[in-house]
């Protein structure tokens, strides 16, 4: 059995359609979780993933909506039992990951 991580999620854009897209993104990859669109400009949302962040998942993510320069996404991600703990911050059309 995996051990389950916390991903503490929280995007901002000035496109709405950004925003939209984030959102599918988290209704299609984390459809049991929670999430929080506190107007079109800005969602956060609580995702559980196996072991630690899903890098691979929120590059392509990132890789998509490259085009949108107002785009900053982060997640806190932890899983305490093995005392991992990482910081993903997207912005400029990167992740820097575990910052």
């Amino acid at each position: 059995m995996a051990n389950i991580c916390t991903n503490l999620f929280y995007a901002s854009s000035e496109n709405t359609e950004t925003i939209d897209t984030i959102r599918a993104f988290i209704e299609e990859n984390f459809p049991n979780d929670w999430y929080e669109q506190d107007d079109e400009y800005q969602i956060e949302g609580e995702l559980e993933s196996r072991w630690d962040f899903p890098q691979s998942l929120f590059e392509e993510l990132g890789n998509s909506l490259r085009h949108d320069d107002t785009l900053y996404m982060r997640c806190l991600s932890h899983e305490l039992c093995n005392e991992y703990a990482c910081l993903s911050v997207y912005r400029n059309g990167q992740w820097a990951i575990g910052v």
